[in-house]
């Protein structure tokens, strides 16, 4: 994978990855759209919405829109666009924590179960 390609991709992940940390529970599916120029075309937005979509938030200086869809065919849709790179679904990249947990993996305001009647 070229360099820049990776460099975009990682780019997009992180900020899919804020996103999903702040985005509520929906039937919707997560998609990452890469866009082959660097670059997303002026009417990304139509395109995305055509395809049964919405954008979430677009990235016009690395070529990358978040969306989210019900659509079954939306990522097949978008891929009929040669402009697009790539269109991928978001469910297995990041692990929602669970409101007692913090990011330490421990439970709000305790301690872990490993030490727990320690």
């Amino acid at each position: 994978m070229p360099k820049q390609v990776f460099r975009r991709a990682l780019v997009a992940l992180s900020a899919l990855t804020l996103m999903l940390a702040f985005a509520g529970v929906a039937s919707a599916t997560n998609y990452i759209v890469l866009y082959k120029a660097k670059g997303v075309p002026a009417d990304g937005g139509a395109v995305i919405r055509s395809a049964g979509g919405t954008v979430v938030a677009s990235y016009a200086q690395i070529g990358v829109i978040l969306a989210d869809s019900s659509s079954s065919t939306f990522s097949a849709d978008l891929m009929r666009d040669n402009r697009v790179q790539a269109v991928s679904a978001t469910a297995n990249f990041a692990t929602r924590l669970d409101d007692t947990e913090s990011a330490s993996g421990r439970p709000a305001g305790g301690r872990s179960a490993e030490h727990a009647g320690h």
